[in-house]
């Protein structure tokens, strides 16, 4: 394989193991193959520890003359106790990690004169919009630890700051009381 820029001791593509389970890559040829009958496009969202097997899924259906997905690897994002691990049980799914930003933010939330429903409302565009910021902020292929802390954080780089920010500039705007002039390109 060294003519696809494969390089290593063993360059031979394996389709099963010795007791005969088909291994990972090749699962993925089926699934893009049938994904590719159904779609011209495909994008993966991979973690960077999946590159080797992303390159040799690649080859294989470049040799069967399939379409190829577009890959975009992502640095894994830890957690304050350590990293991530699903054979060790050390795992955050990410619908647990949304209730638990929003719960956090909702908290955040207990001086603030309103109501619940609109507080609900509020905490969940603030820990959304928190875990989306913290991601996004950080370039894919570093990692990171996330803290729900941090996200939520008024001070410096955090969704919460700008989110506030805006607000208070929308305050000012409408005291203001004058039209302001739109921005040229």
């Amino acid at each position: 394989m060294e003519d696809k820029n494969i390089a290593g001791r063993n360059q031979k593509f394996f389709f099963t193991r010795n007791n005969g389970l088909s291994l990972y890559t090749t699962r993925d040829i089926a699934y893009h193959l049938n994904k590719f009958k159904r779609s011209e496009r495909a994008l993966n969202i991979l973690g960077e520890d999946h590159k080797l097997q992303s390159t040799l899924l690649n080859i294989a259906l470049d040799e069967l003359k399939s379409s190829k997905p577009d890959n975009l690897f992502y640095s894994f994002v830890n957690l304050p106790g350590g990293k991530m691990s699903t054979r060790a049980g050390r795992v955050v799914y990410l619908d647990d990690m949304m209730n638990q930003i929003v719960t956090s933010s909702f908290e955040r939330l207990d001086d603030v004169e309103m109501s619940d429903s609109e507080k609900h409302i509020l905490s969940e565009k603030i820990g959304i919009g928190s875990l989306r910021y913290n991601i996004l902020k950080v370039q894919p292929e570093k990692g990171f630890t996330f803290s729900i802390e941090d996200a939520l954080s008024i001070q410096g780089d955090s969704a919460p700051f700008a989110m506030y920010s805006h607000a208070r500039m929308c305050s000012i705007l409408d005291r203001y009381g004058a039209e302001v002039p739109a921005l040229e390109n």
